[in-house]
């Protein structure tokens, strides 16, 4: 009986540790799927917050490329910027030095033309000189002969050329031989139409008129200023100093209007008024 009691309570014992076995390892599993879907929810966080920093991370990364795009562009454009007004600079002053070097290559050349033209001028004066020296000579040889229309001409005109108009519509061709005119004490006033020379005749008193022909685009305005003259009966003698085209033109009726002469030869006109000044003097 006591076996039997025995038995029993090993038996009771080894069942309840079976069952007490059995409990455990229920609990156990249960305490692994619980852990196992935590892990799998902690997983799935862990994921979601892993997404979420990628998307935050590519998102702020893409902003900095952009941002370092727009730096770069812009420190780009102020480089470029910069560098075309450093080449325009530069440009512009070599274009400005080699202008410069220009300018004075030329300016050097003028002078040196102009120097020329001063030496010419100088000989010019001089060869004008010497011949109207010797026409001077020639026709005081001669007993100053000229022909009848400028003889007679001469003779009902007693001239003092201390002060001489000088019309002609380009003075300025006539500078050198003024000059000439002034060094022989000569007082030379200039006009450039036939208008203006009767206004300064009627103003001033002249000892002779020396007027081209053909002025400001009219063939006779010379012939016209002379017909003025006498027409205003303004006793002043008028001497032509014209192209040999409108002294054969116009030769004969200038002098038949009064004309004391005409010529185209420079030499011929300076010796012309130093003889004047010549038979004055005497």
């Amino acid at each position: 009986m006591i076996r039997l009691i025995i038995s029993a309570i090993f038996w009771l014992g080894g069942y309840s540790t079976i069952i007490s076995n059995a409990y455990s390892n229920s609990i156990a599993e249960d305490a692994i799927l619980k852990y196992q879907e935590f892990l799998r929810e902690e997983a799935k966080e862990h994921r979601a917050f892993l997404e979420a920093s990628f998307e935050k991370l590519i998102m702020v990364f893409s902003g900095g490329v952009i941002a370092c795009v727009g730096i770069l562009t812009w420190l780009n454009y102020g480089t470029k910027r910069e560098i075309d007004q450093t080449v325009k600079r530069h440009f512009n002053a070599k274009v400005n030095q080699r202008i410069q070097e220009q300018l004075q290559a030329v300016q050097n050349e003028i002078d040196s033309t102009l120097k020329e033209l001063k030496n010419r001028s100088n000989l010019i004066e001089k060869i004008l000189m010497e011949l109207s020296a010797k026409e001077n000579a020639e026709n005081s040889e001669n007993g100053g002969k000229r022909n009848n229309s400028s003889a007679d001409n001469t003779s009902n005109h007693k001239t003092q050329a201390g002060r001489v108009l000088w019309v002609d519509d380009n003075p300025e061709n006539n500078y050198y031989i003024i000059q000439l005119l002034n060094k022989a004490g000569i007082i030379t006033d200039t006009a450039t139409s036939t208008d203006r020379a009767i206004e300064q005749l009627q103003k001033g008193d002249y000892d002779l008129v020396i007027s081209d022909m053909n002025r400001n685009g009219i063939p006779d305005d010379g012939l016209i200023l002379l017909k003025q003259i006498n027409k205003k009966h303004l006793c002043v003698p008028v001497l032509f100093f014209t192209s040999d085209y409108s002294m054969s033109k116009y030769s004969d009726e200038v002098y038949q209007e009064g004309a004391i002469y005409i010529t185209d030869k420079t030499s011929n006109l300076i010796g012309y008024v130093q003889r004047l000044l010549k038979n004055d003097s005497d």
